[in-house]
């Protein structure tokens, strides 16, 4: 607030011609989210809840979560662990930003290092360990867009989805993707589940899917159409199978 507060950003381009933008230290104040948080793990009562209001396994839940976040569902600092997505946040700031914050903003990520021909990526067009940084800036520009623009937690329920979750603002989700894994659980992935459906393309309902365990299906409606290009759906049958022989512990 003010001309002298507030990041800053001077712009640059890569040696291959992408736009790199350099911020000031400065960040905006997340912390009032981020000291929401509680450290309540998921129960095994959480997980029973869980899968009768879907009326599928547990085994079936415990799949995404590894998958989603085989790591932490939280960092060291208590920050849900998340993934920023430039197509999103241009999508949700009617793409106003394309033009100067191209690092940020504009066609999806890949975690592909070099292109067709052989050529190197720039590393402002892949995906990144630390999510936070691109969030951050993100949020300076438009936090109601960059919240939605990132997925978060132990499940990887991206913001956008808030309203068919039951919160009334962007910020409410936000608030309970940063209290505890036992929220992203009960307050995320279950109402995700309940709601998300596709009428267009035949796929039916997620939770369908995970009742009958159609391991395709629930990876079009969870991941969109390019599940194929991860594997995604055979990662959450394999996961299944090792969780249900005790192989793999969540």
């Amino acid at each position: 607030h003010g001309a002298d507060k507030g990041m800053k950003g001077q712009q640059s381009k890569t040696p291959q011609g992408a736009t790199d933008t350099h911020y000031s230290k400065d960040r905006p104040d997340l912390q009032k989210y981020f000291a929401l948080y509680t450290g309540e793990k998921i129960t095994d009562t959480d997980w029973d809840q869980a899968a009768k209001a879907i009326t599928c396994e547990i085994e079936v839940i415990q799949a995404f979560a590894h998958v989603e976040s085989g790591k932490a569902p939280f960092d060291p600092h208590h920050r849900p662990t998340i993934q920023y997505e430039r197509h999103k946040f241009a999508k949700h700031t009617g793409h106003k930003y394309d033009a100067v914050n191209a690092d940020i903003s504009g066609k999806p990520y890949t975690n592909k290092k070099s292109d067709k021909a052989g050529h190197p990526i720039a590393a402002n067009d892949r995906y990144v360990a630390d999510a936070y940084e691109r969030f951050e800036r993100a949020y300076g520009l438009d936090e109601d867009a960059a919240i939605m623009a990132c997925s978060w937690g132990k499940f990887q329920v991206l913001g956008e989805n808030y309203r068919g979750l039951g919160f009334p603002t962007v910020q409410k989700f936000l608030e309970a993707a940063c209290k505890s894994e036992r929220e992203h659980l009960l307050r995320l992935f279950v109402p995700f589940a309940m709601t998300v459906r596709d009428a267009k393309y035949g796929h039916g309902t997620l939770r369908n899917a995970l009742i009958q365990k159609n391991w395709g299906d629930a990876a079009w409606l969870y991941n969109g159409p390019d599940y194929r290009k991860y594997d995604y759906d055979n990662q959450l049958k394999a996961a299944y199978e090792k969780i249900k022989t005790g192989a793999l512990r969540v």
